[in-house]
C-alpha cells in the first residue's frame, strides 16, 4: 500500500505541476554511469530486489548484477549477472557461483538513451527540504511498455521509473549514481560458453 501511496503522489505532483509549463532542456541520460534499482514492490519485504546497473550508450551494451538484499539480517544473496548487447541483440546471464556458464536469450528490450521527441512531458517539481533536486516527469513508450521516467533536471540522472506492460507493472526506484564505468571488464567480460 505504501507504494501505491508514493506512485499516486508523485503522480499527482507531476500532473498538478504540468499545467501549463514547457519540457525543460534535459532529455538524454549520461553516456556511461553505474546506477542501483530497488524494486519498490519488494520493499514491505524482508527481501528487496536489486540490480547494481552499469549503462554504457556508447558501446550500446548494459550490464546488471542482480541480488535480493534483507534489511533485517543486512545479508546478500546474489542471484547473477546479465549482459545486454545490444549490438548483438542478445543477452548473456551468468548465474552466480557458475562462473562458465552462459546462457544466451534474445533481446527484446529497446536501447534508449534519450526522451523520445513524441514523449509526454509530465511536469516539474523536486525532492527534499528547499528544493533541493529539482527533476522532470516524462511518460512514453519504450517497445511493448509504457515508462514514466522522473530524471533529475540538472544531471538528467534517472530517480524513479514506473513501467507497465501487458503482463507487468514494475516501479524502480535508482540510487548510488556513479558517472562513468569503473573496470569495464568487471560488468561486461563473457566466459567462453557465451559464444561469439
Amino acid at each position: 500500500h505504501n507504494m501505491k501511496l508514493l506512485v499516486f503522489v508523485v503522480a499527482a505532483v507531476f500532473v498538478a505541476s504540468a499545467w501549463g509549463q514547457k519540457p525543460k532542456g534535459c532529455r538524454c541520460v549520461p553516456p556511461q554511469y553505474t546506477i542501483t534499482m530497488t524494486d519498490l514492490a519488494s520493499v514491505n519485504s524482508n527481501n528487496w530486489n536489486m540490480s547494481d546497473v552499469a549503462y554504457d550508450y556508447e558501446g550500446k551494451r548494459t550490464a546488471l548484477v542482480s541480488y535480493v538484499w534483507n534489511p533485517i539480517t543486512y545479508t546478500t544473496t546474489s542471484m547473477g549477472r546479465a549482459v545486454l548487447d545490444f549490438n548483438k541483440d542478445k543477452i548473456f546471464w551468468i548465474p552466480e557461483g557458475k562462473p562458465d556458464t552462459c546462457y544466451t536469450l534474445k533481446n527484446t528490450y529497446p536501447f534508449t538513451q534519450c526522451i523520445p521527441d513524441d514523449a509526454k512531458y509530465l511536469g516539474s517539481t523536486y525532492l527534499g527540504p528547499m528544493m533541493a533536486l529539482p527533476y522532470d516527469g516524462w511518460r512514453f513508450k519504450m517497445g511493448n511498455a509504457t515508462s514514466t521516467l522522473a530524471l533529475s533536471a540538472k544531471d538528467c540522472v534517472p530517480l524513479l521509473e514506473a513501467w507497465t506492460t501487458p503482463s507487468e507493472k514494475k516501479t524502480m526506484m535508482y540510487s548510488r549514481f556513479q558517472r562513468g564505468i569503473i573496470d569495464p571488464d568487471k560488468w561486461f567480460s563473457l566466459p567462453a560458453s557465451c559464444g561469439k
